[in-house]
């Protein structure tokens, strides 16, 4: 839900104070770990015996990959006592988080800036999480974050990352990026049923495709043989607000059905904005 306030207030305000863009963001799709032999990549860990055991597991299948083995540090080593990451020890590196944001003081700073979602609840147990963080520091650094509710779900995350995304020899580089996620949707007490799903409060805040298809459709935006509709009348937030909706489960899911869909949408809909 905070996602969606926070993207109609940006759309709102566009609207009013638009101005002329004269330069685009840079983008920096390429998180590099080992390149040519050089790590260019710290592993961030917490002082905790089982995670500290798993972060030196992922150094060395980084390293017998790329042939050279990252650093490993702890999280109070790059996000300090005031919360602010400290760009001169990262030295523009790419960063690797390992836990959730109990455990990780990076990652309770990504979750704070609406970047990342891992927790004691989400993706629960032994669910994981393997997603590329984009430049949440501006400083054109990437962060890697392999995460779970629990032990067993961090051990997954790495797992995952290194059989699907870490080459058995070369370079240890992620082209594009990634978000992987796997989690059992769970009913904890004090939340509603995950099935609510017009509930913020629900945890994780998702929707399934077969809910979307029902959303749209009752919006116009959408038939009944799931083709895209162009709308002939509405408001720019009659396509920002279904697209924000997909987003979030995106956010969540990582499904890949849902990034052309949301195109599609604004591709049919770019007279209403």
């Amino acid at each position: 839900m905070r996602s969606l306030a926070c993207l109609f207030v940006l759309t709102i305000c566009a609207t009013v104070i638009a101005s002329e863009i004269t330069q685009l963001k840079p983008l920096y799709p390429r998180t590099e770990l080992v390149v040519g032999g050089e790590a260019r990549c710290l592993i961030v860990a917490p002082e905790r015996v089982d995670l500290s055991a798993l972060a030196e597991s992922l150094a060395g299948r980084i390293a017998q990959a790329g042939g050279a083995r990252p650093e490993i540090v702890g999280a109070d080593e790059v996000v300090s006592a005031a919360w602010e990451p400290d760009l001169d020890r990262i030295a523009g590196r790419a960063l690797i988080a390992l836990g959730n944001l109990n455990t990780n003081r990076l990652l309770s700073r990504l979750w704070g800036m609406g970047h990342v979602c891992a927790d004691s609840i989400f993706p629960g147990e032994g669910g994981y999480v393997v997603r590329t963080v984009h430049d949440p520091f501006a400083t054109g650094v990437n962060i890697l974050v392999l995460a779970g509710s629990d032990q067993a779900g961090v051990e997954r995350a790495v797992e995952v990352f290194c059989d699907r995304y870490v080459p058995d020899a070369g370079d240890v580089v992620l082209a594009e990026p990634i978000i992987d996620i796997e989690f059992t949707p769970t009913h904890h007490r004090f939340y509603p049923p995950v099935d609510h799903w017009l509930s913020s409060k629900r945890q994780p805040q998702y929707s399934t495709m077969e809910w979307f298809r029902q959303y749209l459709g009752g919006l116009g935006l959408m038939g009944e043989d799931g083709a895209i509709l162009r709308r002939d009348t509405g408001t720019l937030v009659s396509v920002t607000g279904p697209i924000a909706r997909l987003a979030q489960t995106w956010f969540w899911t990582g499904n890949p059905e849902l990034p052309p869909l949301m195109k599609e949408i604004l591709d049919a809909n770019r007279h209403l904005l």
